[in-house]
């Protein structure tokens, strides 16, 4: 998943938002605190199929009730958790790299001087 959200990252630079990444296999729980220090207007997060569900869903669940901004979800797990992302107010941006930007524009529009 690390080459999505590198393509990702670098597609949402493209489109004007300032990016902050932080690699392959970070951890979830210091992301709320990363995320207010940078004032962050959006946290990004690429699963790949063979993740944890229940594990990540919790990790993932936690991260969206501590962080001041809202949580995104990519990649093929993102697809395969649809409905529960969304039962926890996480949005899933799926596998298609155009819908996932159209979906953080509408909820994140970029802030242009």
């Amino acid at each position: 998943h690390e080459i999505g959200a590198l393509v990702f990252a670098i597609n949402a630079m493209g489109s004007g938002y300032r990016t902050v990444y932080l690699g392959a296999d970070m951890p979830l729980e210091p992301l709320p605190h990363i995320a207010e220090r940078s004032a962050a207007k959006a946290i990004v997060i690429a699963a790949g199929a063979l993740e944890d569900d229940d594990g990540l869903l919790d990790g993932l669940t936690q991260l969206w009730q501590a962080a001041s901004c809202p949580v995104f979800v990519g990649g093929q797990w993102s697809v395969l958790q649809h409905d529960a992302l969304l039962a926890v107010g996480i949005t899933p941006l799926g596998e298609q790299l155009a819908l996932a930007m159209h979906l953080l524009e509408a909820a994140v529009p970029v802030q242009r001087s």
